[in-house]
């Protein structure tokens, strides 16, 4: 119950003014989540792309011969990295995952899922390369927009818009080969994230 923000009610500020249950939850917890002002099927994307991305990265950890934390880590860093860079360069602290806690789970879930169930999911197809390469394709333009509109409801100018969703995009990418002594190729991945950034909604 602590972690929850206090229940929606009406308080009222200096000169009278009525503040809303979200001012009051802003002044508590943050800015509030840029998932509120993005279309539910991007929401959908969002949460696909943070279990392709935790997916791979486990994946890629896996083949560098890390053990199971070492994976889920790895995994965890793929999923939530970039995100997290947007949040400190554009001072929304904390960070989303702090707030939407459910991107945190979703990523351990997959990535123990996938150390432990590498076989089983195999064996679906939800581990083949070409379906990999779709969740993360999708995920990908997801990341680029989520980041994008969080740059413009700072009131960013174009530039840092496009910026902030092309690191949303590629951030956990580059960590993750650098964590496991990979050559970088998420900067490949950039144009798609530009791309996806000049579709935020405004």
């Amino acid at each position: 119950p602590f972690l929850r923000p206090p229940a929606a009610r009406l308080c009222t500020g200096t000169g009278g003014r009525t503040k809303t249950a979200r001012e009051g939850r802003s002044r508590r917890w943050g800015p509030v989540s840029v998932l509120e002002t993005v279309p539910a099927g991007l929401v959908f994307l969002d949460y696909l792309g943070t279990a392709a991305f935790a997916a791979s990265g486990c994946l890629v950890a896996g083949q560098a011969g890390m053990d199971t934390l070492g994976c889920v880590f790895v995994g965890t860093i793929t999923a939530l990295g970039g995100g997290t860079v947007r949040d400190v360069l554009l001072g929304r602290l904390p960070v989303f995952w702090f707030r939407e806690t459910s991107f945190l789970l979703l990523s351990i879930g997959v990535g123990l899922a996938t150390f432990f169930g590498s076989e089983s999911l195999e064996t679906v197809g939800l581990l083949r390369a070409d379906a990999l390469f779709l969740g993360d394709t999708l995920g990908l333009g997801a990341f680029a927009v989520v980041g994008a509109q969080a740059a413009i409801s700072a009131a960013m100018p174009f530039s840092v818009c496009c910026l902030c969703g092309m690191l949303t995009a590629t951030c956990g990418g580059l960590v993750r080969d650098v964590l496991v002594g990979r050559r970088n190729q998420g900067i490949l991945y950039s144009g798609e994230g530009e791309a996806g950034a000049l579709y935020a909604p405004t």
